[in-house]
């Protein structure tokens, strides 16, 4: 028996605000069903985190279920768990992972809670839903994130484990990290509270942590497909294929195709003019072997000699794009030298700062500057003591009316007849007569 283990897809992600990363995400997980079809596994695991956000739009969940249903018709099942970015909304009780699996894409695993206690049920076909499901000689146990109670409900679940033990070869899914493996070690599971779950279980299958660990020969971390932040660029990441024999399992993993990602760092201490450091950008990415429609990062560190206003981002951007790049970032890392004495110009950091964070939602990325004008008008007023009327208006006639603006726009752009979806493209098609 073989099946392939995945986790954190995080599919529906337009990072940087780019179309093309929303491709990427749903490209990188296609690769690995086509793996999978190809050489005929039996099942494929999700260790969570099949979405992004819990509140996913309707091109996601149009691409989600293309992919999913390539399995589906080559008769591979999927078995998964929910992560932290797949909870259901605050207030629901229904995530689209729970749409997913009763329109039969996905088996949803999770233990049941009653009066405390964590209970194993088995997988019902009817209410698609249940803890446990048995292959032959396998059996796969799904638990969603629980965040800080993860450790508390293993130990509750030992004792129902160790009732289990029949010889079955038996998977544990698990969307939590081990501190030593995290980045920021807080939170997650240790060592400690898995050791007397040994024995009991044969493969834990772990998500959450976006790069590729493994402990004790049972435990497994597959890491993300794509990269999720820039931190994240020298993680080795990818999937598990894993076979099983009479003699044990072997799991192999097999590193993912990511995009291009290349960070860099200038010193702008040296050059007096703002032409002066972009001529020497240029003279430095002029050596750079630059991969066509790579993600660049260009940090500027040290003490700029002439103002911050006159630093020209976007001209530096467009030099990286002349260069092939597809998504240009350059951070502004510098402080500002004038008169011998260390000055921060209020609102052009101001600014700044708040550009990098609106950037971080896609949702805001084509507007980022109307998001940032708007803010700041609302702090301006705010320490005058306006009342909230002032602060509505100002959010009427900056914000929202710059979103409604803009969806009328592509309403008026679009046609309606004749038109199919692709999510490969992220467009819709005409039909052919």
């Amino acid at each position: 028996m073989e099946f392939i283990h995945v986790a954190d897809l995080h599919l529906g992600y337009e990072q940087y605000g780019s179309h093309e990363r929303f491709l990427d995400f749903g490209d990188a997980f296609n690769r690995v069903v086509s793996y999978a079809i190809e050489r005929d596994v039996d099942f494929l695991l999700i260790s969570g985190d099949l979405f992004n956000k819990r509140n996913i739009n309707p091109k996601t969940l149009l691409q989600a279920t293309a992919i999913l249903r390539r399995l589906k018709e080559a008769g591979i099942p999927v078995f998964a768990i929910e992560g932290n970015h797949d909870r259901a909304i605050y207030g629901d009780r229904i995530s689209w992972m729970n749409y997913l699996s009763k329109e039969g894409y996905i088996h949803l695993l999770n233990i049941r809670i009653s009066d405390g206690e964590p209970e194993l049920v088995p997988w019902n076909e009817k209410t698609r839903s249940g803890s446990y499901v048995e292959l032959e000689d396998v059996r796969i146990i799904g638990m969603k994130y629980y965040g800080a109670s993860t450790p508390k409900l293993l130990e509750m679940l030992e004792d129902r484990l160790r009732g289990m033990r029949d010889g079955k070869f038996t998977i544990l899914m698990l969307h939590a990290g081990l501190e030593e493996y995290m980045p920021y070690a807080e939170g997650g599971l240790k060592t400690e509270h898995l050791v007397k779950l040994r024995g009991v279980v044969d493969y834990l299958a772990l998500g959450h942590i976006h790069r590729r660990y493994e402990a004790d020969g049972w435990i497994f971390n597959p890491g993300s497909l794509e990269n999720w932040n820039s931190q994240e660029v020298e993680w080795e990441k990818g999937f598990y294929h894993v076979k099983l024999d009479e003699n044990g399992f072997q799991a192999k993993h097999i590193e993912s195709i990511r995009r291009p990602f290349l960070k860099r760092s200038v010193d702008v201490g040296a050059f007096k003019t703002p032409d002066e450091l972009k001529n020497e950008i240029a003279k430095i990415l002029e050596k750079e072997k630059i991969p066509e429609g790579c993600i660049f990062e260009l940090t500027l560190r040290g003490s700029l000699l002439f103002e911050r206003s006159e630093l020209k981002v976007d001209r530096i951007e467009e030099i990286l794009r002349q260069r092939g790049v597809l998504i240009p970032r350059v951070n502004v890392e510098a402080d500002v030298i004038s008169s011998g004495t260390i000055s921060f110009e209020r609102d052009d950091l101001e600014r700044s700062v708040l550009r990098e964070l609106v950037r971080r939602y896609p949702q805001y990325s084509e507007i980022s500057d109307s998001v940032v004008s708007t803010l700041l008008a609302l702090k301006r007023v705010i320490s005058q003591g306006c009342t909230g009327e002032e602060m509505l208006s100002i959010l009427e006639r900056g914000l929202w009316e710059k979103r409604v603006e803009e969806e009328r726009e592509k309403e008026k752009e679009e046609e309606e007849d004749g038109e199919v979806w692709d999510w490969r493209r992220g467009a819709v098609a005409h039909k052919k007569d």
